[in-house]
C-alpha cells in the first residue's frame, strides 16, 4: 500500500536493535523517512500508539518524515479528529479494498492526502 503511494522506494524493511522495535521502517530516493507500527488487535489504535512511535523514533536517532499506522480494528475518534499532515492512517477496509476484496465501508474514516 505504501509502496503504491510513494513510487520513489530505495528501501523498506523493519527495523530493531537493543532498545527498540520499528515495524515498518522505509526510505525514500529523495531521503525522506517513513516509520510505522501494525496492530492487529480487536480494539482500535489510539494516539497513545503514534505517541509511542514518536518516542522510539527519538530514542533510536531516526527523523522520520511521514508516519504510518496500520490497525486491524481501526482509530480513536482522538486520531481522527485530530489530524496530522504527516500521518497515513490504514485499517482493515483499507488492505481488503488494496487486495482487491472490497467492502462497502460502513464509516468513512478522514483522509490524509499529501504530497511528497
Amino acid at each position: 500500500m505504501i509502496k503504491e503511494r510513494f513510487s520513489n522506494i530505495e528501501s523498506s524493511g523493519s527495523y530493531w536493535d537493543q532498545k527498540i522495535e520499528l515495524d515498518i521502517l522505509i526510505t525514500l530516493e529523495n531521503g525522506q523517512t517513513i516509520v510505522g507500527e501494525c496492530k492487529w488487535k480487536n480494539s482500535k489504535i489510539c494516539k497513545k500508539t503514534l505517541t509511542s512511535l514518536i518516542k522510539k523514533c527519538e530514542i533510536a536517532n531516526i527523523n522520520p518524515d511521514i508516519y504510518a499506522l496500520f490497525s486491524k480494528s481501526g482509530f480513536s475518534n482522538e486520531l481522527l479528529k485530530h489530524p496530522m499532515e504527516n500521518l497515513l492512517l490504514f485499517d482493515l477496509e483499507d488492505l481488503m479494498e488494496w487486495a482487491g476484496k472490497s467492502r462497502r465501508r460502513k464509516k468513512e474514516k478522514i483522509p490524509y492526502a499529501f504530497e511528497f
